[in-house]
């Protein structure tokens, strides 16, 4: 495994070797001396520590602190509403200011404050479903509730701030953050990114320097996954470490969106109106909070200063992983070509 070295390109760091490709001591044996005393469990999940009956699996194992961000309990929470939509799942708003997350055979999460969170778990729910909820949409129900937009995707090192790869899900992503990763960009961050869209500068909050990969695309990238761990069990996808940057925040220098293949890969610069309209697909949960027409409106604008904040292209990837190194190519010209600087909102 190299860095680059060739001039010209964007490489702050060189990729960790594939025998470091493994995480620190992870939180599932922490949980699982919950399950025999009782003990609270504490779990760091891209920069954002959780407190209570529940981490995410893949959480960091951190030591126990006053100043988690999310607080997890377990048990009907007092006048809980009634159950919701049965066959399938769905977000609600409670009359409290509450957003509700059913879905059947698993439970019931309880979102409240932008910080805390009560799990309502059916009879026989798999702790590892609960956990993978809580740190995917549930934790992007909390962002929004903080004011942030909860965006789908990896997001790399370049020129002292982050260069984001959002969009639809399914779609090579983080396989085509690990390609550059692997030619020497650092990462920040994977999963739900957490991103503040305020002006005179958009920044990317938290994150840690991992990335979540399918088996098959691991592979193709020629990774040695013998030492990294998988967050369910029996499923071919697994928690990779790798070199990362600077301490977040970061501001945003760019935003490449990700909504189809093509059988080649192309990439095209996109106006702040269209630029918000695609972003709008790369979003974690958004049936959460914007089905009222406040929620709507205010998350409209802040797609729109998003947009009108950073430099945002349409990414088209190509069809097979074969394609990663070529659509690698593409993302890293047009990042070159074009300047990667925060715009005036003006421009």
């Amino acid at each position: 495994m190299r860095g680059c070295s060739a001039p010209g390109r964007r490489c702050l760091a060189r990729p960790m070797p594939r025998s470091s490709f493994r995480l620190p001591p992870s939180a599932a044996a922490l949980a699982k001396a919950k399950e025999m005393t009782g003990a609270t469990v504490f779990g760091d999940v891209s920069g954002w520590r959780y407190r209570g009956a529940l981490v995410p699996p893949g959480a960091v194992a951190v030591d126990g602190a006053d100043d988690a961000d999310i607080t997890v309990t377990l048990g009907p929470p007092a006048a809980a509403p009634p159950e919701t939509g049965p066959g399938h799942p769905v977000w609600r708003r409670a009359e409290d200011g509450r957003t509700l997350l059913s879905l059947p055979g698993i439970g019931r999460f309880h979102i409240e404050g932008g910080d805390r969170v009560g799990i309502e778990a059916a009879e026989g729910a798999d702790p590892v479903t609960l956990g993978l909820l809580l740190g995917g949409p549930v934790l992007a129900a909390l962002l929004r509730q903080r004011g942030l937009l909860p965006l789908d995707g990896a997001a790399l090192g370049v020129e002292g701030g982050a260069l984001l790869i959002v969009g639809a899900s399914g779609l090579g992503k983080s396989s085509l953050a690990a390609t550059l990763a692997l030619r020497g960009w650092p990462v920040l961050a994977d999963g739900v990114l957490a991103v503040a869209p305020t002006a005179p500068q958009a920044r990317l909050l938290r994150g840690a320097p991992r990335l979540r990969l399918w088996k098959r695309s691991a592979r193709a990238l020629g990774l040695d996954l013998a030492r990294c761990p998988q967050p369910r069990p029996g499923v071919d996808r697994f928690d990779t470490a790798w070199s990362g940057g600077a301490p977040g925040p970061w501001p945003i220098k760019g935003l490449a969106i990700v909504l189809n293949r093509a059988p080649s890969p192309r990439c095209e610069a996109l106006s702040p109106g269209r630029a918000a309209a695609c972003l709008a697909r790369a979003l974690w949960s958004r049936p959460a909070y914007d089905g009222d027409r406040a929620g709507a409106a205010a998350l409209m604008a802040d797609l729109a200063g998003l947009a009108s904040l950073t430099p945002c292209w349409l990414l088209t990837p190509g069809e097979t992983l074969d394609t990663l190194a070529a659509t690698a190519d593409v993302l890293n010209s047009r990042s070159r070509a074009a300047p990667l600087q925060t715009r005036t909102p003006a421009e």
